[in-house]
């Protein structure tokens, strides 16, 4: 992104304003959101959001009325020969699965079902059932909700959504059950999994080649990693400053518990027993502060251009399928590699998973149906993979197109994808896991060693349980 944040921001609420126009997703005639609205929906200033808006002025799109706000322009009437369906489309954002697929998924959608238009609406991340609610607030009930799996899991009543299980009537064997039983609640289908992904470990091949060292394989011993990391932490242009690491270490809830699984930590038990974290705490706290090997890691979709392995400052991270195609979108450099190598005597890994749910208020509920069908199509879901890079939710496409030696680093050789967790179900109270987050804030920075941080965990859910 060349241009400074603000003009990014308010050239693409524009760009989506103009398309909820042009699709009829905002009818001609309505007022928009009040800029305060619009701000806080879409997580901007109010600033960029007037600019936005008279982008559309310039337009013709909109008008301004004074003491009542911004209407959308009249046009002529449609005629019934002209008329089109809208089938509204609520993304949380940013996201890499609706940012890269999803213009391709609505074309080829609108070229199968003729006279309709998909209108794509980006609600921000952190606030998308607030959007959401606002969305109905104003009389637009998208007609697919698309929702990561921790997003999921906040809905506050599975009821006001269509139940599935009638759209996976013809794929539905060839699903990990691992991923339907994710958008499942009291054994209803109340979401449809569309692309997922393991969380494991990649390396840049080329930091390898540059100091004529092997890469990693599944031969080799946590020792022989520590070993490697050490020496691709480099400084490369001689001025004293480390500008090169062995390791990206993310303190995300996403990433870094990985290790924790492999080492056996049981995080439903950690109320109990918190000293279990001290194998995988000791392994960090080495890397990112002993050896200065590891560098401390939090990826942002907004900032392409300061992300360290993308950068080649980086040779080994943990990532997911996801992310990795939204690097090769970005430009990437390099083919990154799966890593075989594990950090403890388990097998385990989380995931992370895209669905779509189906409001059960939308005015068009049997295209929302006929949408879900189509993007579980095997053709559909083999050409986001060899496209796009995302993988497919239908096992035998998987096992088909990726290398078995990939499979097995990404711990998704078996249907029941191993022993692989999503994160609501090792974190399942919300609460402990924003409290763990910020007890374990110290120790990221380097300001808690690994035994201070133990007795604050304790302490954490000592306090909780007496409360």
């Amino acid at each position: 992104m060349k241009k400074n944040q603000n003009q990014y921001l308010y050239i693409q609420l524009a760009e989506t304003l103009r398309d909820q126009i042009k699709s009829g997703a905002i009818q001609t005639g309505q007022f928009l959101p009040s800029e305060n609205e619009l701000s806080r929906q879409f997580g901007i200033s109010r600033i960029s959001v007037r600019k936005a808006l008279e982008l559309l002025v310039q337009e013709g799109l909109v008008v301004r009325k004074m003491g009542q706000g911004t209407l959308v322009c009249l046009d002529p009437p449609e005629t019934d020969s002209t008329k089109s369906r809208t089938l509204r489309v609520a993304s949380a954002s940013p996201s890499h699965f609706a940012n890269i697929c999803f213009s391709w998924l609505a074309k080829e959608f609108e070229k199968e079902v003729p006279g309709v238009k998909v209108a794509l609406l980006n609600f921000p991340s952190n606030q998308f059932w607030e959007s959401v609610q606002d969305s109905r607030l104003m009389g637009i009930v998208p007609e697919i909700l698309v929702v990561s799996d921790w997003l999921f899991t906040e809905v506050e009543d599975y009821e006001e959504f269509e139940d599935l299980h009638q759209s996976v009537r013809i794929t539905g064997n060839f699903f990990y059950p691992k991923l339907l039983h994710a958008f499942r609640r009291d054994n209803v289908l109340r979401g449809i999994p569309v692309t997922f992904s393991s969380v494991f470990m990649v390396y840049n091949p080329q930091l390898f080649e540059r100091q004529s060292m092997a890469v990693p394989d599944s031969s080799w011993t946590l020792d022989q990693l520590l070993a490697a990391a050490k020496q691709l932490t480099l400084d490369t242009n001689g001025d004293g400053i480390i500008d090169q690491y062995g390791f990206g270490i993310s303190p995300s809830h996403i990433r870094w518990p990985v290790i924790a699984l492999q080492n056996g930590v049981d995080f439903s038990q950690l109320h109990h027993s918190p000293d279990q974290l001290r194998a995988s705490l000791e392994l960090f706290h080495q890397l990112l502060y002993l050896d200065r090997s590891a560098i401390l890691h939090a990826f942002n979709m907004n900032q392409v251009g300061q992300d360290p392995f993308l950068n080649e400052k980086v040779a080994m991270m943990f990532t997911t399928m996801l992310e990795i195609a939204y690097w090769r979108n970005s430009g990437i450099t390099f083919q990154p590699e799966a890593v075989p190598v594990r950090f403890g005597p388990n097998i385990s890994s989380l995931l992370v998973a895209n669905g779509l749910m189906v409001p059960s208020d939308c005015d068009e509920p049997e295209l929302a149906h006929a949408f879900i069908e189509f993007i579980i199509r095997p053709d559909i879901q083999e050409n986001m993979l060899k496209q796009f890079g995302f993988l497919s939710v239908l096992k035998p496409i998987n096992d088909q197109l990726l290398d078995r030696n990939f499979l097995e680093a990404a711990n998704m050789l078996d249907n029941q994808l191993g022993d692989s967790h999503f994160g609501y179900n090792i974190f399942p109270e919300y609460e402990q896991l924003i409290e763990l987050s910020k007890t374990l804030a110290m120790f990221w920075n380097g300001l808690d060693s690994v035994s201070q941080t133990i007795e604050k965990l304790a302490a954490m859910f000592a306090n909780r349980n007496v409360k």
